[in-house]
């Protein structure tokens, strides 16, 4: 189980993406129904765990926010990793409507599920940096996928997704170096490594994204 948590994404989302490209004019049309219901949901659940994290965020101390260990809470865990393969289906929607797959986005979907699982596998609970990695995210999506709701309506907040989200990838890179460096925090180095590893790259392709605007 822990190995299909940690590889399966990678090895799934390309053979989702195949998949979806192999899919009929008629069975693309009819998944492009479900996309409004789809990021009105997820807007939902993002409002729902960035509330929900915000209780383990200890507000006037930076240093236990980010070290201190987490309580067992399967929900949050796991209900977020789910949600990196839930958001699989936006690559689903761009597809049937034959629009292009970017690699930043590619890459973005394939990694971060994988990228959640390695903070909690082979632990009792999550490490010291996965609330706050929640609630930051979270955060951002629910704009993101406001937006993707009505991107006519909503058109005004796109940039600032965008910086949101660079800002996002910088604050975690931050984060991650001060858990390395302090011998306190409650993670793991293989897990630090693969964040820098995956935050590095989505700060360069986010950035590469916002400059092409």
């Amino acid at each position: 189980m822990e190995f299909l948590l940690l590889y399966g994404p990678l090895v799934g989302f390309p053979m989702f993406v195949t998949i979806c490209r192999t899919l009929s004019p008629v069975m693309r049309h009819y998944i492009l129904r479900f996309r409004k219901a789809h990021n009105m949901l997820i807007t939902f659940y993002s409002i729902w765990t960035c509330v929900y994290t915000s209780r383990f965020i200890y507000w006037n101390d930076v240093h236990k926010t980010l070290c201190a260990p987490r309580p067992v809470d399967n929900l949050i865990t796991y209900s977020w990793f789910a949600s990196k393969i839930w958001e699989w289906l936006d690559t689903a929607f761009l597809i049937c409507a034959n629009k292009q797959i970017s690699w930043l986005h590619f890459n973005h979907h394939m990694s971060a599920a994988s990228l959640v699982a390695i903070n909690f596998v082979g632990r009792t609970s999550r490490n010291s940096v996965f609330d706050i990695a929640a609630l930051l995210n979270s955060f951002v999506h629910i704009l993101m996928y406001t937006y993707y709701f009505d991107p006519l309506y909503f058109r005004f907040m796109r940039r600032t997704i965008t910086r949101l989200q660079i800002l996002q990838h910088v604050l975690m890179i931050f984060i991650i170096i001060y858990a390395f460096f302090s011998e306190e925090c409650d993670t793991s180095d293989e897990a630090l490594m693969v964040g820098a590893f995956c935050y590095t790259m989505y700060l360069v392709q986010f950035t590469q994204f916002y400059v092409a605007f």
